[in-house]
C-alpha cells in the first residue's frame, strides 16, 4: 500500500512539474529541432549557391574570348545573386585581366574595386589591391598608387606591396628608398626562386643608376 501511494505520489508530482514546465520544454525542444534544420538548410543553401555560381563562372571563362559582352552580362548575375560565393571575386578579377589587355583601363579598373568593396575573402581583395596599384603605375598615377597600397600590410602579401612601393619610389625618382623596397622584397624570397632573380635585376639597374 505504501509502495502504490509513493507511486502515486511520484505521478502526481510529474503531472505537477509538466504542468508548470512543459509549455517551456515544448518550446525549447522545438527550438532545438528548428536550429538543427535551419543550420542543415542554411549549408544546403550556401553548397547550391556555390554550384549555381561556379557553373556561371565557367561560362564566364568560356565566353571571355569569343564573347565579351556574355561575359560581362553573366559577371552582372553572379555579382548580383552570388555576391557571397568566392567566384564573385574571381570572375571580377578575370574579367579585370580581359580589361586591361583591351587597354580598357577603367573597366578594370571597375571590376577590381568591386572585390574591394564587396569581396568576402581578404586573399583576393589584396590581389585585387595589388593589381589596380599596378594599373595606376602604369597609367602614371603615382599618388593614386601610393594611396591605395600606404599603411597595407598582409603576411602573405608583403613581398608584393613592398616591390610596389619600390616601383612607386623608383617612378618618382627616389632611387635610394626604391633600392630599400627591393630589397625588402627580395629577403622574403628563395634567393634562387625567379621572382628574386628579377628583383635583382632591379636591384642592378638602380645601382648602375644611381
Amino acid at each position: 500500500m505504501e509502495i502504490h501511494r509513493t507511486e502515486e505520489e511520484q505521478v502526481e508530482a510529474i503531472k505537477n512539474w509538466w504542468k508548470e514546465n512543459g509549455t517551456s520544454v515544448v518550446i525549447g525542444v522545438a527550438l532545438g529541432i528548428a536550429a538543427i534544420f535551419g543550420v542543415r538548410y542554411w549549408f544546403d543553401y550556401q553548397k547550391a549557391q556555390a554550384q549555381q555560381a561556379s557553373a556561371l563562372y565557367a561560362e564566364v571563362l568560356a565566353s571571355m574570348a569569343s564573347d565579351k559582352q556574355k561575359s560581362d552580362s553573366l559577371a552582372s548575375e553572379i555579382a548580383t545573386n552570388y555576391s557571397s560565393t568566392p567566384y564573385a571575386s574571381l570572375t571580377a578579377l578575370s574579367l579585370a585581366k580581359v580589361k586591361v589587355e583591351d587597354k580598357d583601363y577603367q573597366g578594370a579598373q571597375a571590376y577590381l574595386q568591386w572585390v574591394l568593396d564587396n569581396g568576402t575573402d581578404e586573399g583576393f581583395q589584396h590581389v585585387a589591391r595589388i593589381r589596380m596599384a599596378r594599373l595606376f603605375i602604369q597609367q602614371k598615377m603615382l599618388d593614386e598608387a601610393e594611396k591605395l597600397i600606404k599603411g597595407i600590410s598582409s603576411a602573405g602579401f608583403d613581398t608584393e606591396y613592398a616591390e610596389l612601393r619600390g616601383d612607386i619610389f623608383l617612378s618618382n625618382g627616389k632611387l635610394t628608398q626604391a633600392e630599400e623596397n627591393y630589397r625588402l622584397a627580395q629577403a622574403g624570397l628563395q634567393p634562387s626562386s625567379q621572382r628574386s632573380q628579377f628583383l635583382q635585376m632591379k636591384i642592378d639597374d638602380l645601382v648602375v643608376a644611381k
